[in-house]
């Protein structure tokens, strides 16, 4: 793997200020990055906050049917 000329935290400061309304263009030339390149940072980013999602998802499953099970187990008898 190619070692990138900016650290993680750049890249998301890249990635915030874009956000934020700065116009791609400008960060590129600003910084001396190709549009691509921050097109690539942009969705390697949203998978990895696609990722996060599922993650959350899967554990509040997980809690939701603890939760389930413990109250059927403190109140067995109640419908």
């Amino acid at each position: 793997m190619v070692r990138s000329r900016f650290t993680e935290e750049q890249i998301a400061d890249f990635l915030q200020q874009s956000k934020n309304g700065v116009p791609n263009k400008a960060l590129c030339e600003e910084y001396g990055f190709s549009n691509s390149t921050l097109r690539r940072w942009q969705e390697k980013h949203a998978e990895s906050i696609r990722q996060e999602l599922k993650q959350i998802e899967s554990t509040a499953k997980i809690v939701f049917l603890c939760f389930i099970v413990a109250s059927h187990i403190a109140y067995p008898y109640v419908s």
